[in-house]
């Protein structure tokens, strides 16, 4: 464990350091009045903006991505020079705080990941899938939904990305580091808005919450929603740029919508939300004089809704009122919304620019939510994930009563924020490592693997026979006939996979095989089917269950490469059998 979390260190500080060195010309050369943090933080956005941009237009132009990101990185090497003021400047007390905090987010995520691994499949395998094939010069299409199918327009910003750092480090660093880094950036994103809009007071909370408390944050890393963590930092990016520079907007946009396009919607509708509370502040006098105004345009609405769009009972509201096990799992995820509760009151009252901000986020987000779960918004998100996203509100309010009830015992503050962040960290641990136990990659997997990306695999393909074997590909670059979400580049389809699990031996298996001529081929036996045959991996309605196998692979016409816990064989051509 220790060489991988010592490699891993080194990777992200060196994603750390270049990402904020290609992105520091723009946030501290626009930026003007802003603070040093905040400034700080937006160059690690639009310096993730920047470089999968470029890697994005290499990757177009038929370049691979590098030859787009490297000229951005030294450029902004360069020009940073400028401003290298930025590592003398004081930070105040707060600031060092979060930084502090920051590094023990991270501290968190390194060792977590360097500990299991990686998760077993799913979305994980698929991210790291899509950056191997770019690191291995393979078509990788981008497209905006609508056009093209499914594998053009899925998001691939963030793969681009980590793509770039592929050339030094290794594809399974990436996926252990990458991910951490950017769900760490989004908290301090979250303090550097409330610090610029005049709350200093509540901002560490803010912090805290957003980034320790909330399970919605550092879910992320659990379901391997790596481009949506990348598209929510560009997010709270954002709206720090409508807050202190506005020509970042466009850049952090335009990044956003290769990301993960559906936090485009996101972000209109808490703009136009926002848009609306501070139209309604600058005219309520206007607005005391026609009454009815409001409640006619807030019917009209009503009524396009039920014209044009389909309603139905909300389905997921509803599921959560008919299942005790689901509804006392989201009650352990949002129970520190109770704190919002009290906050949201003190907005009510004060409703400065901070309050009126976070109420646009809330009214935005619970508005998507319920259109969601009634069948209105289907096409942006499950209710569920809609959901997700209001915890950065939450962490606002939530903050706000902290920073109130502290107001009364100032000196106490410093001890609430500890007491916060203690509670914070152990509960993040606990999560992570309770989801570790149901599906982290067994070390006997990763063991076999990593022994397989040894071996001279020239030309070799494997038929993985579950979806754990999918992590061949980005680990050794040997393509499998099973792949998750990647097109597949392998002889051998679904039906030599279902025949194999059946009987190897069998005179169709072996057929199947010798048609594909003389490609190499293995055939990987992961420790999870042979262990847990029947196992249906959780939180995952995309997979099937691990099947039974038939483990009798005969010594006539395969050859046992590896045998230890999970099982690798060679197939014989020439067998004869």
């Amino acid at each position: 464990m220790l060489p991988d979390l010592l490699l891993n260190i080194i990777c992200t500080l060196a994603v750390v350091a270049g990402t904020l060195l290609a992105g520091a010309p723009l946030a501290f050369g626009l930026v003007r009045n802003a603070r040093p943090m905040t400034k700080l933080a937006l160059s690690f956005a639009a310096g993730y903006a920047l470089l999968s941009l470029a890697g994005i237009l290499a990757g177009v132009l038929g370049a691979a991505p590098w030859v787009g990101e490297l000229p951005v990185l030294l450029v902004g090497a360069a020009l940073s020079l400028r401003y290298r003021a930025i590592f003398t400047r004081d930070f105040d007390r707060p600031d060092i705080a979060v930084g502090c905090l920051s590094v023990i987010y991270v501290g968190i995520g390194l060792v977590f990941f360097s500990a299991i691994t990686m998760w077993m499949a799913g979305d994980a395998v698929a991210h790291a899938s899509i950056v191997r094939m770019l690191l291995d010069g393979g078509e990788v299409p981008v497209s905006l939904y609508p056009f093209g199918d499914y594998w053009d327009y899925y998001p691939k910003g963030f793969h681009f990305f980590a793509a770039f750092w592929g050339g030094v480090f290794p594809v399974l660093n990436l996926v252990q580091t990458i991910p951490v880094l950017v769900t760490a950036v989004t908290p301090v994103l979250v303090y550097s808005v409330v610090r610029e809009l005049g709350r200093r007071e509540v901002a560490v909370f803010a912090f805290i919450l957003a980034g320790f408390c909330f399970p919605a944050h550092y879910m992320y890393l659990i379901w391997a929603g790596y481009p949506s963590a990348a598209a929510e930092m560009l997010l709270v990016a954002a709206v720090l740029a409508v807050v202190v520079e506005r020509r970042l907007l466009p850049l952090l946009v335009l990044g956003m919508a290769f990301t993960h396009t559906r936090y485009l919607a996101y972000l209109a509708v808490i703009f136009v939300v926002w848009l609306g509370i501070e139209y309604l502040r600058d005219h309520a006098a206007a607005l005391k004089r026609y009454p009815l105004t409001l409640p006619l345009l807030f019917a009209a609405v009503v009524i396009a809704v039920v014209l044009v769009a389909p309603v139905h009972e909300p389905a997921f509201l509803l599921s959560l009122a008919g299942s005790k096990a689901l509804a006392a799992e989201y009650v352990a995820q949002w129970f520190w919304a109770l704190l919002s509760v009290f906050g949201f009151v003190v907005a009510l009252y004060n409703r400065d620019r901070l309050d009126r901000l976070g109420i646009a986020w809330m009214v935005a987000i619970a508005g998507m939510f319920v259109f969601s779960d009634i069948g209105v918004l289907d096409f942006v998100a499950t209710p569920n994930r809609v959901l997700a996203q209001l915890y950065v509100p939450f962490s606002i309010f939530g903050a706000a009563a902290l920073a109130a009830m502290a107001t009364a015992l100032p000196k106490a503050r410093p001890v609430f924020a500890l007491l916060l962040a203690a509670a914070g960290v152990a509960a993040m641990a606990v999560v992570l490592f309770t989801y570790a136990g149901a599906w982290a990659l067994p070390p006997e997997d990763a063991a076999a693997m990593a022994w397989l990306s040894e071996q001279n695999t020239t030309d070799m393909v494997c038929i993985n026979l579950d979806e754990t074997g999918a992590w061949v590909y980005p680990l050794t670059g040997v393509p499998v006939a099973r792949p998750r979400l990647v097109p597949g580049d392998t002889p051998y389809g679904y039906g030599v996979i279902q025949q194999m699990i059946r009987d190897p031996n069998s005179a169709k298996t072996l057929a199947a095989l010798r048609e594909a001529g003389d490609v190499p081929t293995v055939v990987y036996v992961s420790n999870i089917s042979l262990s847990r045959p029947g196992y249906v991996p959780p939180f995952s309605e995309y997979s099937s269950v691990y099947p039974k196998i038939n483990p009798n692979f005969d010594a006539v016409n395969y050859e046992t490469m590896y045998e230890s816990g999970a099982e690798i064989y060679k197939f014989r051509a020439e067998s004869g059998g």
